[in-house]
């Protein structure tokens, strides 16, 4: 939790910087085409310093439970929340616009770097060789805590939190229901 909380300080100082955006367009849209520039990994070198190695892929320095037999091994251990960081997911949203600060994840434990959707999650704990024994996955709030979030039920179950956490949909697209079909309910993505 550690490094996980290390990522998400850099992720705010860098939102701070940038008048509460992350995603290195600094607005909801991209208007030209999107380049690795814009990408919240490339955009950390100034407030993660020599700490780089915490969000690279092939590396156990960020998540010490990353097993090299795991499948996601070559992917970075983080994930940040694709509502702030983009990567084709739009519109999206200042830190800073976020109402329920303790209930939206800004990072979180997660092969992928800007997951949008549960499976993406499931796919992390549900693995041969799984980061935390397969018991859940460590997720960083946007009011700063941290917070370890079990697995619940088998694959395919959807009834981990990041399935479902209330209040079911949010004001967000595509989170608000307009989006996503069921069983998705969770407000992990937003508000």
């Amino acid at each position: 939790m550690g490094h996980l909380r290390q990522v998400s300080l850099a992720m705010f100082l860098l939102a701070e910087d940038n008048d509460g955006w992350m995603n290195g367009v600094n607005a909801s849209i991209y208007t030209n085409a999107w380049t690795w520039d814009y990408h919240w990994q490339f955009r950390m070198t100034n407030y993660l310093g020599g700490a780089m190695s915490i969000i690279i892929p092939y590396s156990t320095a960020g998540c010490p439970s990353k097993n090299q037999q795991n499948p996601h091994w070559n992917w970075p251990p983080y994930g940040v929340n694709n509502m702030f960081s983009g990567w084709g997911h739009q519109p999206m949203h200042r830190v800073s616009e976020t109402r329920n600060t303790a209930r939206v994840f800004l990072a979180a434990d997660c092969w992928y770097p800007q997951p949008a959707d549960p499976t993406t999650f499931d796919n992390y704990v549900y693995q041969p060789y799984p980061v935390h024994q397969g018991k859940g996955l460590n997720f960083v709030m946007v009011d700063g805590h941290g917070e370890f979030l079990p697995v619940k039920g088998g694959l395919g179950d959807n009834a981990s939190p990041w399935w479902r956490t209330p209040p079911k949909a949010t004001d967000w697209y595509p989170y608000n229901g307009g989006g996503w079909p069921p069983p998705y309910t969770s407000g992990l993505w937003g508000d």
